[in-house]
């Protein structure tokens, strides 16, 4: 005898029903990309994720696979959010004048003092380099991405290598240190070094 009624339909893993999924999914990374920034890939759990994003633990498995893969993406995310930002309204310069925008707006207290809309990089490095990885080649695959949009902007590529590195290290040493003044102190230096390095390719 044929069973009657109502069919139920699995909900499989990673794949979000109904036409708000994908809004909905897009929530839960923007949500993760300021909690990876601000607490670090240890400290970003998925529980206070979803919180943030308005939902409930329980649902997060109709969005993602797993918590690695969570964080691989927001990472992404959080890269390229930083990178637009960053570069930002600087088509219309010409090439010479790039650079002193480009270093002020990366070296900034404001920027050292609001890491969870800052640069992914220099809040993840450390643990990427000791993380999975999906993790290290999402990582990585941003990295060159802001290194191929830097080159484009200084006309150099390994002045845009050199400058990356040194703005990234720095900026992770001057939210280190609890010291006000030699916070400050490390970021008008790695200015100062930042701006010779246009001077030396000029020369």
């Amino acid at each position: 005898m044929a069973k009657t009624g109502k069919t139920k339909t699995k909900r499989r893993r990673g794949r979000p029903p109904g036409q708000d999924g994908q809004a909905t999914r897009r929530r839960v990374l923007e949500a993760a990309a300021k909690r990876l920034r601000q607490d670090g890939i240890a400290a970003t759990g998925v529980e206070d994720v979803m919180r943030d994003a308005g939902l409930t633990h329980g649902a997060f498995y109709a969005y993602f696979m797993s918590r690695e893969a969570l964080i691989a993406e927001a990472l992404g995310l959080g890269a390229g959010e930083a990178r637009d930002a960053w570069f930002a309204g600087l088509d219309h310069l010409p090439r010479a004048a790039r650079l002193g925008q480009i270093v002020g707006r990366y070296l900034a207290p404001i920027h050292r003092d609001r890491p969870a809309s800052g640069c992914a990089f220099a809040a993840l490095a450390a643990e990427t380099a000791r993380g999975p990885s999906p993790i290290r080649a999402t990582f990585e695959t941003e990295l060159r991405a802001t290194l191929a949009r830097l080159a484009d902007n200084l006309g150099d590529e390994a002045q845009a290598k050199a400058l990356l590195a040194l703005a990234i290290g720095a900026l992770q040493l001057a939210r280190a240190v609890e010291d006000a003044e030699l916070s400050d102190a490390l970021l008008l230096a790695a200015r100062r070094a930042a701006l010779g390095l246009g001077k030396a390719e000029a020369s």
